[in-house]
């Protein structure tokens, strides 16, 4: 046992060697914007009585906080574990709500939760001023789904909060070693929607929503570090090329 406790010490040891790493720690900021695709954007028939089933989901925003690490590596790049925290509010799209605001129907809006753990890797085009760089990045973790109250006054529908698996990744433009910008491809994951409370005259005709509603979206991603050490303290090799 203490030969294998010492083995796995070395190979530690040798891991942080070889990529002559030193963490930091940082927190930041993110701002986000999220255009719905595919099922999730899909709009509904013009009588939604008769074919509701769609996302009918338009372009929403979002705010969220990020936790990460920071470490050193070759060739002027900078490898950092993540851990991301967001909330993204999506409306429903303007035929669906036109069809029911004669009608005094209150529309749900989608309230999205992921919460993900990931890396990105960022390069810096000249370290001894980092201030434009590239950055590439990917996580996986779980989204929790949430649709605000729908219908009317005195008939109102309620749903249960649904948790997928998600996935995501993206790529985008370093303006300085605090601040980036980036296009992300985010799956939000498979959700089932289940009532939790159901309208008083007909539990069925304020649902409208498949039974399983698939959620992937476009995401324009403003992150800024607000607090940690900075990034120039880190020992970064310059580029042979």
């Amino acid at each position: 046992m203490k030969n294998s406790i010492k083995r796995l010490a070395l190979l530690a040891i040798m891991i942080v060697a070889s990529f002559q790493m030193k963490a930091q720690f940082h927190f930041g900021i993110n701002a986000i914007g999220t255009m719905p695709m595919s099922h999730w954007a899909e709009k509904g028939a013009a009588n939604f009585g008769t074919n509701p089933y769609k996302g009918n989901a338009f372009f929403g925003a979002g705010i969220g906080f990020r936790f990460q690490y920071d470490f050193s590596w070759r060739y002027n790049g900078i490898v950092s574990p993540f851990i991301d925290i967001d909330g993204l509010w999506n409306p429903r799209n303007k035929t669906m709500k036109d069809y029911f605001a004669p009608r005094s129907f209150t529309v749900g809006h989608f309230v999205n939760a992921p919460v993900m753990l990931g890396a990105t890797y960022r390069y810096f085009f000249n370290y001894q001023r980092p201030i434009i760089g590239i950055f590439v990045e990917g996580a996986i973790g779980a989204d929790l789904l949430y649709i605000t109250q729908e219908g009317w006054e005195n008939n109102p529908q309620t749903y249960k909060i649904s948790p997928a698996l998600a996935v995501r990744a993206g790529l985008g433009i370093c303006l300085t070693p605090q601040l980036n910008i980036g296009v992300h491809y985010i799956f939000l994951g498979n959700h089932a929607i289940e009532k939790d409370k159901a309208g008083i005259y007909d539990p069925d005709v304020v649902l409208w929503l498949p039974e399983k509603l698939k959620e992937n979206a476009l995401m324009l991603k403003l992150t800024y570090i607000i607090k940690g050490n900075k990034l120039k303290h880190l020992p970064i090799k310059n580029s042979p090329l």
